[in-house]
């Protein structure tokens, strides 16, 4: 990681999905992203809040979420995608390798973290932001401790 951030690349990254099981609290974020040269993406909800199943991260993209059902439990609900009607409240519709159509429902903080990675780009295209600190510092300022303003994230932070 080292190696690259002194190359100035940014470098951002998935969180992991490993907390559904933790009781309501969050994991920490797993390798890479727990690295502090890292920008650790969780996915968030519709409310926009963490995702049930997400670890914590540095910020929060759009990630789906899991049925909670009557169990209470978190589970990631991709399969409960309706795609013929569109109907998925918890789910994330992207681009996606799929026989009988393009696009797919899925939720996860790796399908968060693309969305992320598209603002550090355009952050640095903008030529304003050539280290990774400064595109690291824009991207969290950016998301005040929530869900990354895109924004904000390009066109600098206060």
């Amino acid at each position: 990681m080292l190696i690259a951030n002194g190359y100035h690349a940014s470098i951002v990254a998935a969180a992991g999905n490993d907390s559904a099981e933790a009781g309501g609290s969050p994991l920490p974020s797993q390798v890479p992203a727990a690295y502090d040269v890292v920008v650790g993406v969780e996915a968030g909800n519709q409310t926009p809040q963490r995702s049930c199943y997400s670890n914590e991260g540095d910020l929060r993209a759009p990630g789906g979420d899991g049925d909670s059902g009557d169990a209470g439990a978190c589970v990631p609900a991709h399969t409960t995608c309706d795609t013929d009607s569109g109907d998925c409240p918890f789910g994330v519709i992207s681009y996606a390798m799929v026989a009988t159509q393009g696009f797919a429902y899925w939720v996860g903080s790796s399908f968060a973290t693309p969305l992320v990675s598209g603002l550090a780009a355009d952050a640095i295209a903008t030529g304003g932001m050539p280290r990774p600190a400064d595109v690291q510092s824009a991207l969290l300022c950016a998301a005040g401790g929530g869900v990354v303003d895109a924004v904000l994230a390009v066109d600098g932070c206060p």
